[in-house]
């Protein structure tokens, strides 16, 4: 009897180490922090490695991924741009979204007269990518630029003008010749504004024939035409997030020489993006302060 009362009590305490211990255990398990998976879709893009990061950890922001043809605009989460140092709670996947790349970028030579201003007239390929550009002179003294592209002839010589990206990944140069008013031009010029002194002059008679094509007294000038590219930017699920300004053509050629565009009484500078909601048909151009002119927009669309 005595036995059996010592091996039962063995056997409890065999039991109470075994439940212990399994306490103990489970204890541990639920003081370790949760892992999770981030995981990077490239949207054509080079392969980006998946991150395992502990319950409120960060993860690093991995190198930029590349693509032929675009530019990396950065790593988005639900729509947004991605914080890196948020604290990571669950699993998550984001994506790379891109932007067109500029290929080349290219200007045309010029020839003016002492006084004569006009804009630089650049060509970029992709025509609709946007990008922030940089004008230079080779000397200001004959020609001066400003960062809009407006050159202004100042005396008679010739001049390299350089227009570089803000990030010198590209470049194109021209040359500017500046040509005196010849003298000729000049007194062909007064001559015409002077009245003639010949009394018997046939031209002082009145004509009593009146001209085949009479023309208007006072002709309205020919009004310049303004059209602007707003990219739409959507997912691949085909999702509109935002609208990015692109190129304005005057006329049918690039236009650089604006500050602002104004939607709905919002002003909006050279590439700059906007809400997806704002979905204008015109929009007015503006030089500082002072309205050029009402815009036609041209819708295109730009999956990233």
């Amino acid at each position: 009897m005595e036995k059996k009362t010592k091996r039962k009590a063995i056997i409890g305490v065999i039991v109470g180490i075994i439940l212990l211990a399994i306490i103990i255990l489970l204890l541990l398990k639920g003081c370790q922090s949760k892992e999770y998976e981030v995981t990077f879709d490239a949207n054509g893009g080079n392969v980006v490695e998946s991150i395992h990061v502990k319950e409120n950890g960060q993860i690093k922001k991995p190198t930029d991924p590349t693509r032929e043809g675009y530019e990396f605009i950065g790593w988005y989460y639900n729509g947004k741009l991605f914080d890196f140092s948020k604290k990571i709670t669950k699993d998550m996947k984001l994506e790379a979204r891109w932007s067109k790349a500029l290929q080349d970028i290219s200007i045309a030579n010029m020839t003016l007269k002492v006084g004569q201003s006009d804009t630089i007239k650049v060509s970029l390929e992709p025509s609709d990518v946007t990008v922030e550009l940089v004008y230079s002179s080779s000397d200001s003294s004959i020609v001066s630029i400003d960062q809009n592209g407006k050159v202004t002839a100042k005396k008679a010589g010739k001049v390299t003008i350089t227009v570089k990206t803000k990030d010198g990944k590209h470049q194109a140069s021209c040359e500017i010749t500046v040509e005196e008013e010849k003298e000729e031009e000049a007194n062909d010029t007064t001559a015409s504004n002077k009245p003639s002194s010949n009394k018997n002059s046939s031209s002082n008679k009145p004509s009593s024939q009146q001209p085949s094509n009479p023309q208007p007294s006072n002709p309205q000038p020919v009004q310049d035409s303004y059209s602007i590219v707003i990219v739409k930017r959507i997912t691949k699920l085909g999702t509109n997030f935002q609208n990015k300004l692109g190129v304005v053509n005057k006329n049918g050629s690039a236009f650089y020489d604006y500050t602002d565009i104004v939607i709905n009484g919002n002003y909006f500078g050279p590439g700059e993006v906007m809400d997806s909601s704002i979905a204008p048909s015109y929009v007015t151009i503006m030089r500082g302060g002072t309205v050029l002119g009402t815009a036609t927009v041209i819708w295109t669309e730009e999956t990233v």
